[in-house]
């Protein structure tokens, strides 16, 4: 209930004309490394990532050179939001990691 209500509160403070996507992502300690630096849209948008667990994987946001600038530490029931920005996940080493990621604009 928790996420729900975080969710409600960050998207209801943000002007939503679009939702693009809503997934929810497990990412596994299979190897070391990274995701792919990315966007996630070439349209303008905002994200919003809330953590549902608490593990070693941060999501690093960079600038448009794609070089990190901010890594944010998963606690489980907060969020990020951020603009159009490249960004990645660190993988974790223990445990999964699990995400609900909204786009929209």
């Amino acid at each position: 209930m928790k996420t729900l209500c975080l969710c409600y509160i960050l998207l209801q403070t943000s002007k939503i004309n679009n939702i693009l996507r809503c997934s929810l992502n497990m990412t596994f300690p299979i190897f070391e490394g990274t995701s792919p630096i990315h966007k996630d849209h070439e349209e303008e948008h905002k994200q919003l990532i809330v953590y549902l667990n608490e593990v070693d994987g941060n999501t690093v946001l960079c600038d448009e050179e794609r070089m990190p600038k901010q890594h944010i530490t998963p606690v489980q029931y907060r969020g990020v939001l951020f603009d159009n920005r490249y960004h990645y996940a660190e993988l974790p080493r223990h445990g999964r990691r699990l995400i609900v990621v909204y786009t929209f604009n």
